[in-house]
């Protein structure tokens, strides 16, 4: 997109957004690498056009271009996530609850370092 953005005098930024705003499929990651590697990559083919959808980019018309689209809002159904994706979220939140359950633990010893401290101050100076 870089080198379409330098011929077109606009920044690859800006060509993302166009793409996405005209519903254009970007390539996956990998693609150009797996080009390179004379290994032949998935294109996906161009979607239809929705009713009332832009289907035409034009330089002039420059201020409609400059924001990002709102994101289609797409309920999440659970039994549709991959498994790995599941499994991952399951680590990660293990994770979580290990650190907030170690820094609990770290907030406690800490009370209890300052008490003991603070008793042994008062012991010495009784003595």
């Amino acid at each position: 997109m870089t080198s379409i953005g330098k011929k077109l005098n606009v920044s690859s930024s800006y060509l993302a957004r166009t793409y996405t705003r005209l519903n254009v499929p970007r390539p996956a990651p990998g693609y150009w690498a797996k080009v390179a590697a004379r290994k032949t990559p998935f294109k996906p083919k161009l979607p239809a056009a929705l009713p009332g959808a832009e289907t035409i980019w034009d330089r002039s018309n420059f201020q409609n271009f400059t924001t990002k689209p709102s994101p289609a809002v797409v309920p999440i159904n659970p039994s549709a996530t991959p498994k790995r994706v599941t499994k991952a979220l399951k680590k990660a939140e293990i994770r979580h609850l290990k650190y907030e359950e170690y820094l609990r633990q770290e907030r406690i010893n800490t009370i209890l370092r300052k008490q003991k401290k603070a008793e042994e101050n008062s012991r010495a100076r009784v003595a």
